[in-house]
Formats: C-alpha cells, structure tokens, sequence
C-alpha cells in the first residue's frame, strides 16, 4: 500500500468495506509526512472478497497556520505533478 499525497496533506486513511457492510481500515497515517510516501507492507495478507469497495480518505491544511504550506498567502490548491501543487492517491 503506497499513500500519496503532497505538502497539504495532514492524514490519509484507507478503508476496505466488504459485502454485508464490515470496513477495516488498511492503512492510516494520522500525521501525513511528504517524506513518508513509502511502501507500507501488512504484517498478515488481507483477502477481500468479491464486491469489497476500498475508500480514501484525506484531510488537508491550506492554511497559513500550516508550515509546510508553499504558498504564502494560501491559494487555491490545484491538483497536478508538481510537490506544490496536491493530489491524493492510494496505490495498491
């Protein structure tokens, strides 16, 4: 599992909700660290089974209170390639 975000990023989560409605979370990173867009392996293999939905969820900080914040003052946060621009992803 590889979360990915850039500077904005404050938290990831990522959920797996099986057939009848049991969710599980994957992977959480409370305190999002650019420095940390790592491969995270599960101690123990995860089988999902048929119709099982995965769900991303991802707080950001635009703000001037945020330190690693590239724009000063804040603008619009735009999704693109570049480290100041955002994006939120999950790869699997």
């Amino acid at each position: 599992l590889m979360p990915h975000m850039h500077l904005l990023g404050k938290d990831i989560e990522l959920f797996a909700t099986a057939p009848g409605g049991k969710e599980r979370s994957l992977v959480r990173i409370p305190a999002w660290d650019y420095n940390w867009q790592e491969q995270y392996d599960l101690k123990e293999p995860v089988k999902l089974p048929k119709g099982t939905v995965l769900r991303v969820r991802a707080t950001y900080d635009n703000s001037a209170d945020n330190p690693l914040n590239p724009s000063s003052p804040p603008k619009v946060a735009r999704l693109g390639e570049q480290t100041t621009d955002e994006m939120c992803f999950v790869f699997l």
